[in-house]
């Protein structure tokens, strides 16, 4: 528990409450806002962040995201800690918590972590032959369950290169068939894409991005280019080059 601070608008319980010494909401002509506090916010090295405007309901999510702003960091790499338990971006969304419901009130302190977010550079070709083939540049977690994958595709003069929206990123999960394949592909869905380049003809560059459910988790990945043809590039998410 670190130092108490004062509320920034405090009132005598035996004190009548009028519409002249309350602040209200505009939007609801009398209604009396709820307290406002601050709380401190320090990382293992010592140093500490004052974060407020914070009332009882306010969400955990949004707290997370005020944290990581002062930090100059990303929500989806933030976990706060009070005591034993700790909070990320993904339970506060999933849980809907507000301040209150996780007993962070006035004069709490809390502890926050970093938590290394996944990037890694030239993760290979996904290739049809020596001429068509797409290089990986990079794979980037770019928000909570969201994996952007930068890829360069070429071809040459025999035919338009196949649409980049036809890519697949999938990891193999046990069958749950009894007899059939002890492996089943399970692909990930594709949510944003853009192209920095786009020549259909000879060349295309960009970035996909797919929802990859518990992308922490994750081992291992494949990504095959276009809609048939290319051979699987085996996307190894535990290599040296991760970076945080």
């Amino acid at each position: 528990m670190g130092e108490s601070y004062s509320r920034n608008d405090s009132h005598d319980a035996s004190s009548a409450v009028s519409s002249e010494n309350v602040p209200t909401d505009a939007s609801v002509p009398g209604q009396v806002l709820p307290d406002m506090f601050s709380i401190n916010v320090r990382v293992l090295s010592g140093e500490a962040v004052r974060i407020g405007d914070l009332t009882a309901k306010t969400s955990l999510a949004l707290l997370i995201t005020k944290v990581a702003q002062a930090f100059g960091r990303e929500p989806h790499s933030v976990r706060l800690c009070l005591g034993s338990r700790t909070f990320s971006q993904e339970d506060s969304d999933s849980k809907g918590q507000t301040l209150a419901s996780v007993g962070i009130e006035i004069g709490t302190e809390v502890t926050v972590l970093f938590r290394k977010l996944l990037l890694m550079h030239d993760l290979g070709v996904s290739r049809y032959n020596s001429e068509y083939q797409c290089t990986v540049n990079s794979i980037e977690e770019v928000a909570h369950n969201q994996l952007q994958i930068r890829f360069h595709v070429v071809g040459c003069s025999l035919g338009k290169l196949q649409d980049p929206l036809s890519s697949k990123l999938y990891e193999f999960v046990p069958s749950s068939s009894p007899g059939g394949a002890a492996l089943n592909k399970s692909q990930f869905r594709l949510l944003t894409h853009h192209y920095d380049t786009c020549d259909i003809n000879s060349s295309i560059e960009g970035a996909l991005t797919y929802e990859v459910n518990d992308l922490q988790r994750k081992k291992q990945l494949y990504f095959q280019y276009g809609v048939s043809g290319y051979r699987d590039l085996c996307l190894n998410l535990e290599g040296e080059d991760a970076a945080g």
